[in-house]
């Protein structure tokens, strides 16, 4: 009767390193480091493939490293996909352990059930067909966009050359903008404690349909500070099961009133609700400045609070 051959063994090992010594003195195998960081070893005739895998004094396995997925490109990968694979589907648990515990297991599930399979699927010619149908399609479909070329003309579309213009404006005339720039970034700071928005309010509410449209106003307190010296926004989306706003759009809501004593209204007037589902809303301010490169700056921005 014919025997088979050992093609696979994991040896659990509270020091990896040891282990490895040991059995390579012992059995001469041959022990190198893998990619991902642990210890695969070989018999000197080719037999075994195997791996010294490092576990707690209690038996479990380490983890391997948290490897994220990114989130914008889930939604074009699904398990099925014609160009690749994803673990989940950007699904996020309290428990972070818990989520280790699954995403491995879908990880090892998909490596042993599709990946694998697909790589070493060869026909008479020896060539993994539907592997090489995969890779192509992943690069027709990916190339003309996840590429060097790509990124460097739109990093220099969007930043480096908005970035020297901005120089420019602001060393121009023996850096004048630049003095008023930073003028103008002490005198918010040191008036940004007295910002409050006030209210917040919004409607109609009741009944409203996918693409309605309602109106919204936010009543905010700038004290020695004028409009000009802000942008104060609407910031809408979805509502979670913790009732956080999720996957919001921040509005920029123009003034529309003066009430006295430091005290201004905005409006929106025009706000689209493009889903159906639990909504939330809330209002915020932040500095604005014709010559500020970004919106935000440490420390000064001021929310609505106690919104329903």
């Amino acid at each position: 009767m014919s025997h088979g051959k050992i093609c696979y063994l994991e040896i659990p090992a509270m020091t990896a390193e040891a282990s490895a010594v040991f059995y390579s003195s012992i059995f001469g195998w041959t022990v190198r480091k893998r990619g991902d960081g642990e210890l695969a070893f070989d018999d000197t005739g080719g037999v075994i493939g195997s791996s010294i895998v490092s576990v707690t004094r209690r038996g479990e396995r380490l983890r391997r490293p948290d490897r994220s997925i990114d989130r914008g490109v889930i939604h074009n990968l699904g398990p099925q996909s014609a160009i690749g694979w994803t673990i989940g589907r950007g699904e996020i648990y309290d428990d972070p352990d818990y989520q280790d515990q699954v995403e491995a297991e879908a990880l090892y599930d998909l490596l042993e059930g599709d990946v694998i399979p697909t790589f070493y699927d060869r026909g008479e010619d020896k060539l993994p067909r539907r592997w090489i149908e995969r890779m192509k399609t992943s690069i027709g479909n990916l190339c003309h966009y996840f590429n060097t070329h790509r990124m460097v003309r739109e990093n220099t579309e969007r930043f480096y050359l908005p970035a020297a213009e901005r120089r420019g404006r602001l060393t121009a005339d023996g850096m004048a903008r630049a003095r008023s720039l930073a003028a103008w970034k002490e005198r918010v700071r040191d008036q940004w404690s007295r910002v409050r928005v006030k209210s917040v309010t919004a409607g109609p509410l009741d009944g409203v349909q996918v693409n309605s449209e309602i109106k919204a106003q936010a009543d905010v307190l700038l004290g020695a500070l004028t409009p000009d010296d802000v942008s104060v926004e609407l910031y809408v989306g979805l509502v979670n099961a913790d009732n956080e706003i999720v996957g919001a759009r921040a509005i920029p809501m123009r003034q529309v009133g003066d009430r006295g004593d430091g005290r201004y209204r905005f409006e929106v007037s025009s706000i689209a609700c493009f889903q159906s589902g639990l909504h939330g809303y809330t209002a915020r301010a932040l500095p604005r400045h014709p010559d500020l490169g970004v919106s935000f700056l440490p420390g000064l921005i001021v929310w609505a609070k106690g919104i329903p």
